[in-house]
C-alpha cells in the first residue's frame, strides 16, 4: 500500500469510519494477500476487539445478512498545559 492510501486508510480507522477491511484478491500470486498483517496492525494501532469486528463480525454479518457494527473511534488523549 503507498504512503497516500495507508495514511488515509489509518485516519478513517481513527475516526471509526470504517466497517469492513477485506481483499478483492484478484492476484494471489503477484499481489498475495496480507490480511493477517493488516489485523495486526489495527489491533496494535486501535485494539483488538476492533480488529475482529473489521476482519471478522461485520464481513460474516454481510454474508449471513445480519446486523453490522460500527466500531467506536478511539478515545482522543486529553492534552494538558502546553501540550504534556
Amino acid at each position: 500500500m503507498g504512503r497516500g492510501p495507508k495514511k488515509y486508510a489509518m485516519e478513517w480507522l481513527h475516526e471509526g469510519i470504517v466497517h469492513v477491511v477485506a481483499s478483492d484478491a484478484h492476484n494471489t500470486t503477484g499481489r498475495p494477500l496480507k490480511l493477517k498483517e493488516a489485523f495486526d496492525v489495527v489491533a496494535q494501532e486501535i485494539d483488538p476487539d476492533t480488529a475482529d469486528l473489521l476482519f471478522t463480525h461485520n464481513p460474516k454479518a454481510i454474508i449471513e445478512g445480519s446486523q453490522t457494527y460500527q466500531p467506536q473511534p478511539p478515545k482522543k488523549r486529553k492534552w494538558g498545559f502546553l501540550g504534556f
